[in-house]
């Protein structure tokens, strides 16, 4: 299966119930259209069905990660992080700390 096909299968799910619930609310709110609702409402769930897979294949290869091969952009941003030229000294280190006496 083509990673376009595996894409419009994961969001195809989605996209139906976002088309089912845009169409149910334009078919509810709508007065001439809910006195049919009995009508209506089941047309909703076909053109929703029969959409779904359409604007699922339209909408997979933007979702394709196109620079899958190259380092993340994080890791390339931080390059480019100046680093100081001297470590800064610390004055207290874990060895010569003192710890109050637990008495």
């Amino acid at each position: 299966m083509s990673p376009r096909a595996c894409i419009a299968v994961l969001i195809g799910p989605i996209i139906q119930a976002v088309l089912f619930g845009i169409g149910t609310t334009i078919v509810l709110s709508v007065p001439a259209l809910a006195a049919d609702a009995a009508f209506h409402l089941p047309l909703v769930v076909v053109l929703s069905l029969n959409l779904t897979p359409a604007i699922a294949w339209t909408l997979a290869p933007r979702l394709q990660a196109r620079t899958w091969r190259r380092e993340p952009p994080l890791i390339r941003s931080l390059r480019r992080v100046p680093v100081p030229l001297v470590r800064p000294v610390h004055r207290r280190s874990f060895r010569t700390a003192s710890f109050p006496n637990p008495t």
